[in-house]
């Protein structure tokens, strides 16, 4: 008979009740004691089924180190979630590494759900105690999670890399001594921060926004190399960083007050974006003196307008001297072009080994442009951008090697920028022939890669230009001059815009 049935037709026995609660725990004994062997069983199986394949013969060290090695290249906690879900081994091996759960954790700190916030804080705990990556994001809008702040803050002495697209210092503020740290079952509360100096041995990089604080936070972070900080209003920076021990900043900044003096202290940088409001013409900075970043090697500035008012980058290029600044960007705003002047030309001259100037939408006569080819010579990718009638027979006039004529001065004149191998003009709309543009070409361009060990010159590798259409038309003898070039092996685009 069927088992339910037979236990039914038990229930009219004598005595049937008082056996039934004893035949009940044994039944549930004797199935607690089958599913232990069908896991035993599922175990075994996975244990054989692993061990006949040729991974099982990867020691257990180099296993781990091809797991962490997976997770670094993707920098995304998916990637160990992955990894773990294998199969029963693999899974053991991830749950045994904490430095497998430390990258790229990333939670939206507004719209996350409970069940989101509760897998997102088990693996901060998997992390321990290796420092971990966080990155805090949310939408536009909305109330930020005091429980996501409350554990990101906690584990604060693990920050490795840290982002936040809102102000965390000022959405929590710090317990006292006794009630921070990871481990305590204190939550920061809503507020400012309290004027505290806040201890992050692990951090090496961060990425915050800064609004205004009525008493300032000094981050002691000894690890420190990158920051990327937004500052929305005004706010005194000056200490909330060890600027002096940084290499790499982007510094957006939507008021001129304060940033310079920021970067006077960072004098170990090598990268340098800067996105900071210009001076208006009638209200410039004084300051005290030249100041030099030494190490300086990569430079990006956007300078940004509030008004149609007049504004200049010039104080800037007067006030810093990069001696080992080898690539330089300056892209203005495109609905305000903004001069470049004599103070901009005398900081190229003074970086000597500057050798890829890039310039978008800066306003410029043919005049200034000059002054700057004669001051990069070592200079051998330059691009210009949407800087507007700067470009003119004279430019590539002045960029055309002529050797007799060179040769037959005193002393021998030395030709301008004789690295350059690569140059981009777009949108200059600038006034020039077909003729002056080859000419400038084949002054710097021989089929035969040997000769470029007898010439003062470098060999041009790629050349774009893009000239206006509204001047010259659809001149084919730019495309037939293109077509040669071309056949010739130079990479070169010259097309109408």
């Amino acid at each position: 008979m069927e088992p339910f049935y037979a236990a039914r037709a038990e229930a009219d026995s004598p005595g049937f009740y008082s056996e039934a609660t004893s035949l009940l725990a044994d039944a549930h004994s004797e199935l607690a004691r089958l599913e232990a062997r069908v896991i035993a069983q599922r175990r075994r199986i996975a244990g054989l089924s692993y061990a006949l394949t040729p991974l099982h013969k990867v020691p257990v060290e180099l296993l781990v180190d091809i797991f962490l090695r997976v997770v670094d290249s993707v920098d995304d906690i998916r990637a160990a979630i992955v990894l773990s879900a294998v199969c029963a081994y693999w899974r053991e091996m991830a749950l045994q590494t904490p430095r497998i759960w430390t990258k790229g954790l990333k939670i939206d700190a507004v719209a996350a759900s409970d069940e989101t916030v509760a897998v997102f804080t088990k693996l901060l705990h998997r992390s321990a105690p290796h420092p971990v990556d966080i990155e805090l994001h949310h939408k536009d809008g909305g109330t930020l999670r005091k429980d996501i702040l409350g554990v990101v803050a906690k584990i604060s002495p693990r920050w490795g890399r840290f982002t936040a697209s809102f102000d965390f210092f000022r959405s929590v503020r710090p317990l006292h001594d006794s009630g921070s740290g990871e481990g305590s079952d204190s939550a920061p509360i809503d507020g400012g921060w309290e004027s505290v100096s806040l201890a992050l041995p692990s951090l090496t990089y961060i990425c915050v926004q800064c609004e205004t604080l009525s008493n300032p936070i000094v981050l002691s972070a000894p690890r420190l190399t990158e920051a990327d900080i937004a500052v929305h209003k005004y706010i005194n920076l000056r200490d909330f960083l060890p600027w002096s021990q940084l290499t790499s900043l982007v510094l957006l900044n939507e008021n001129t007050r304060g940033f310079c003096a920021i970067l006077d202290r960072c004098t170990a940088l090598t990268s340098l974006r800067l996105d900071v409001v210009a001076w208006r013409t009638t209200r410039l900075p004084q300051f005290a003196g030249r100041v030099t970043l030494p190490c300086l090697r990569l430079l990006e500035v956007s300078p940004v307008h509030r008004s149609s008012d007049e504004y200049t980058f010039e104080p800037f290029f007067e006030h810093y001297t990069c001696p080992a600044l080898e690539d330089l960007q300056l892209a203005m705003e495109i609905e305000y072009n903004t001069n470049v002047e004599a103070d901009f030309v005398a900081f190229l001259r003074r970086s000597p080994v500057l050798q890829r100037l890039r310039i978008h939408h800066c306003d410029m006569g043919p005049d200034i442009l000059g002054d700057i080819l004669r001051n990069i010579p070592a200079v051998t990718t330059l691009e210009l951008y949407y800087s507007r009638d700067c470009v003119t027979e004279a430019f590539f006039e002045a960029l055309t090697y002529h050797p007799q004529e060179q040769a037959a001065t005193t002393p021998a004149q030395a030709p301008l920028m004789p690295r350059l191998h690569t140059l981009i003009l777009e949108g200059t709309c600038g006034q020039y022939t077909v003729e002056a543009l080859q000419g400038m070409i084949r002054s710097r361009w021989w089929v035969d890669d040997s000769e470029a060990r007898d010439s003062p010159v470098a060999r041009l590798k790629h050349v774009n230009v893009e000239y206006s259409v509204s001047l010259f038309g659809e001149d084919e003898h730019f495309e037939e001059l293109e077509k040669k070039l071309r056949k010739e092996g130079l990479d070169v685009s010259i097309s109408y815009g």
